[in-house]
């Protein structure tokens, strides 16, 4: 279980060494599903439910500095203006 953070700390790392500080994703969301077994009138059914979370490097897809503010692209589509 150790060795899980230990590569995410690795992979935050590499973004941050190329420029990308995790400062800016400071108050970003990154929406994503959930899948779960309900059962519904007796029959088992696998649903996606919506889940909301603070971003995190690795959801980042694509980052751009432009200046006075950083262009971030994640990977569920969205994009943001981050002032610096």
């Amino acid at each position: 279980m150790a060795e899980k953070g230990k590569d995410k700390e690795q992979k935050d790392e590499g973004l941050e060494e190329a420029g990308l500080d995790p400062k800016y994703l400071k108050g970003l969301n990154y929406r994503d599903a959930e899948e779960r077994e309900v059962e519904e009138g007796g029959v088992k059914k696998k649903k996606k439910f919506p889940r909301i979370q603070p971003m995190r490097v690795e959801h980042v897809l694509a980052w751009k500095d432009r200046g006075k503010e950083m262009s971030i692209v994640s990977r569920d589509g969205s994009k943001y203006r981050v002032k610096k």
